[in-house]
């Protein structure tokens, strides 16, 4: 079903024989679960097939997280690797949700996501904004006797959770083009003139006042314009222009 909807199909060993069903079924990658982060043979195991991997980090501390990831390079493993903050609780209170996790592992591995044990759609822009790329969320289509239903989300819910998570990611992106440009022109000032100036001015601090918009000269080279003189008559609140504000006066010693 996976393949005729397009989308990837992967699951979670719990022993290695299963790494083996999930290779024959045609896996295309393998999550490694909090609870078998120091599960050295598992781990072992899954890099072997060379096989991408997703490691859950609930309830791990630095020390773990090291050791599985020696063990997964030393067995020669797929460098694509995705480290999952998570907390090991379900449902997972707001409190408890750890998100600070994803900031630490950012400073550590390449790739980061985040195991959500949330009741909340909300969650998604958090961890999104915070850097986490691969979100995992439990998802079912209502109520039922198991007990991931009490912090899963229903086909709605879910429909927000994916648009929060893009909302999140969107707020992260590089702005590829100056996109504050015309907002920096309309909020930063020139220097202008503070009344009428006639040309031959010599200019003084009281000649000169700091005016919307930008573009001009800043209000930083005041200290550069004082003393110049002026090669043109200037109307009271006009740009100070920089192609034609003559030279500094000359001094005699």
């Amino acid at each position: 079903h996976a393949e005729r909807v397009g989308i990837e199909a992967f699951s979670t060993p719990f022993d290695e024989t299963a790494v083996a069903q999930l290779v024959d079924l045609c896996a295309r990658r393998f999550k490694i679960s909090s609870g078998d982060l120091t599960h050295r043979p598992l781990i072992e195991r899954v890099a072997a097939t060379g096989l991408p991997v997703i490691f859950s980090t609930g309830a791990a501390d630095w020390d773990e997280l090291g050791d599985a990831r020696m063990w997964w390079d030393d067995a020669g493993g797929n460098p694509d690797v995705t480290w999952l903050a998570c907390s090991l609780i379900y449902p997972c209170p707001v409190e408890h949700a750890h998100l600070e996790r994803i900031a630490g592992l950012r400073g550590w591995v390449d790739r980061v996501g985040y195991s959500d044990h949330t009741a909340h759609a909300e969650t998604a822009l958090a961890a999104a904004a915070l850097g986490a790329t691969m979100l995992e969320k439990h998802f079912c289509l209502g109520p039922s006797h198991v007990p991931d239903t009490a912090f899963a989300l229903t086909p709605d819910a879910m429909a927000d959770y994916v648009r929060y998570a893009r909302m999140g990611a969107a707020m992260v992106e590089p702005c590829d083009t100056d996109c504050e440009a015309a907002a920096r022109v309309g909020a930063r000032r020139s220097l202008c003139a503070a009344r009428d100036l006639p040309a031959g001015t010599k200019l003084t601090a009281v000649d000169l006042i700091a005016l919307r918009p930008g573009g001009g000269i800043p209000p930083a080279d005041l200290g550069l314009t004082v003393g110049r003189v002026t090669v043109r008559a200037y109307g009271e609140g006009e740009p100070i222009d920089e192609s034609d504000h003559g030279q500094h006066a000359p001094t005699h010693g």
